[in-house]
């Protein structure tokens, strides 16, 4: 009988595990979310900024990658490294719709939602995305200006209309004071906490 050699499968696995888990981060959006483990239960309370609680479980998040052993005897561990990559592409979709589907039903339930009504992005619908969300500003009083997620095509629409703002005296004034507004408001928040003993 030959040896199982599992400490030496161990290692392997491990390293494919970390090199997965560094693949899903990648992406631009996922890499933002800060992430916890919970090792036991099957769910969690998040408690909102206006108190309330926001109760959730886990969702299944997974995939497979195959392993041609012929593959791997001719090139190496090398050989299942595409495999796992496309694996992790996914993995990393899976876990935008979860992100997406949550985000949706909490949007709803807090009334946090903009409604441009089919009219084309504009400033005054940007700041008016920015007075739904809290804001928090660093030692220096500069703010940590929360992500915008859009399409491409929505993207680049956006980048050529932000040099016509930075241009436009009153509309800088308008964010400015937004943003004003929303420093009172972190400062209540953090005027509020309660600190550790």
């Amino acid at each position: 009988m030959l040896p199982d050699f599992a400490h030496l499968k161990g290692t392997i696995r491990k390293a494919f595990d970390q090199r997965m888990r560094r693949l899903v981060r990648q992406d631009p959006l996922l890499s933002m979310i800060k992430e916890r483990r919970i090792h036991e239960g099957d769910r969690w309370a998040v408690r909102r900024g206006d108190g309330t609680f926001d109760e959730s479980g886990p969702h299944e998040i997974c995939d497979r990658y195959p392993i041609d052993a012929t593959a791997v005897k001719e090139k190496g561990l090398s050989a299942i490294l595409p495999s796992q990559e496309a694996a992790a592409e996914r993995v990393r979709h899976q876990q935008e719709g979860v992100l997406f589907d949550r985000m949706k039903t909490v949007i709803e339930e807090t009334g946090n939602v903009v409604d441009a009504g089919g009219q084309p992005f504009s400033f005054e619908l940007f700041l008016n995305l920015l007075r739904k969300v809290d804001i928090d500003f660093d030692e220096n009083g500069k703010p940590h200006m929360p992500a915008l997620v859009v399409s491409p095509e929505m993207g680049a629409i956006i980048a050529n209309q932000i040099p016509e703002w930075q241009q436009n005296e009153a509309k800088l004034a308008d964010f400015e004071g937004v943003l004003q507004k929303k420093k009172e408001e972190w400062l209540a928040r953090e005027s509020l906490r309660k600190l550790a003993d």
